[in-house]
């Protein structure tokens, strides 16, 4: 959960112009499983957003240059979490973890809209249940406006799924949660026997 100051600034922020996606996708990491469907998402993004910024198997410096520079993101890869360490969380790139750490070192953003398509972006620790802090949260926490992130582990191929619902229904609705919430009642109508799907 963002802090109070966080949100306030946010708040104050003129939103930025959009700007081009700048899309960090790593389908097969080092000592990783296979993410088959990243490709998926970054084919579909790359044909929605002419104007993008690829970092296909990108690169923990190349991804925090990139990041300071866009309005949009969108995180297509595996993330950890450590439970007893929340700072430990990253996203897995191709030479290591892009860490909250590094997250929280960037500069002030004025970013939009960070989507992150990965595992357990938005979950926190449990040895400081007051001071949650969490890959989505680092982001909100240097100014991202909207940030989209996953509370549990998420299926591979549900997750480009979702991506391919989101995006349209960004494009419709002013308000992202109701955007999100419209593409998770899509995909429980099209599993309603599989809820964590």
């Amino acid at each position: 959960m963002p802090s109070l100051r966080a949100l306030a600034q946010a708040r104050e922020t003129a939103p930025a112009p959009p700007g081009n996606l700048l899309i960090i996708a790593v389908p097969k990491a080092p000592d990783a499983a296979p993410l088959p469907n990243v490709d998926a998402e970054r084919a579909f993004l790359t044909r929605e957003f002419p104007h993008h910024t690829l970092l296909h198997d990108a690169r923990r410096e190349s991804a925090r240059d990139a990041l300071s520079r866009h309005t949009r993101v969108h995180f297509a890869c595996h993330a950890t979490q450590n439970l007893v360490a929340p700072y430990e969380a990253g996203f897995v790139l191709q030479d290591g973890l892009l860490s909250l750490t590094d997250l929280l070192a960037q500069p002030p953003s004025q970013g939009e809209l960070a989507v992150l398509s990965a595992c357990q972006t938005a979950t926190g620790g449990i040895t400081h249940l007051d001071e949650v802090m969490t890959l989505a949260n680092a982001l909100h926490h240097t100014g991202w406006r909207h940030v989209i992130a996953t509370q549990f582990s998420v299926w591979d191929d549900a997750a480009a799924r979702f991506t391919e619902l989101l995006y349209p229904l960004l494009s419709e609705q002013a308000d992202p949660a109701e955007a999100v919430h419209a593409a998770v009642r899509i995909l429980r109508d099209a599993y309603p026997n599989s809820p964590s799907r």
